[in-house]
């Protein structure tokens, strides 16, 4: 005949439920806040390295222009650097609303600077595809540490002790 163990998990049963209580919606906000800032960060970092998931982004004809004369317009922030200018596209917005977090662009050439595509007068001007809304691999685990650390504070909250 086999033999029962059992074993008496009351206590961490008790522990984790507090944590997760502990998870209240003033901890969601700050959390979602700072999983969006870590977002923000990153993606604002592509226009510094100019490049995307899949390399280096095609230099633009805008940029090579800036960056060889003087023009008659509001002065480029970025002279030299691809989707920079005046620094429009790279102003990356957050909005959290409840348990959502949205960070993008409200620029509206956003889209076809990422997408790629044709645009222009009776679209006559292939935009190449420059990525530039994405998490990185080093913005994803640092989000993974965001997320880590705020469940130590709520556990440790709860009575759990880190090592």
């Amino acid at each position: 005949m086999a033999e029962k163990i059992y074993i008496d998990d009351s206590v961490l049963r008790r522990k984790i439920q507090k944590a997760l209580n502990g998870l209240d919606r003033e901890a969601q906000g700050k959390l979602l806040s700072n999983l969006a800032r870590t977002a923000q960060g990153d993606i604002e970092g592509h226009f510094d390295d100019e490049q995307g998931p899949g390399g280096k982004w095609q230099k633009s004809k805008a940029a090579t222009f800036r960056s060889r004369t003087k023009r008659k317009r509001k002065p480029s922030r970025y002279p030299d650097k691809t989707l920079s200018d005046v620094g429009d596209l790279r102003k990356i917005e957050i909005n959290i609303n409840g348990s959502e977090a949205k960070v993008g662009t409200t620029v509206l050439y956003g889209a076809i600077h990422n997408f790629g595509g044709r645009t222009g007068r009776k679209h006559s001007v292939d935009m190449p595809q420059r990525e530039w809304l994405y998490i990185s691999g080093e913005g994803k685990r640092k989000m993974h540490y965001v997320v880590d650390d705020r469940i130590g504070v709520i556990f440790g909250k709860a009575g759990f002790k880190r090592k």
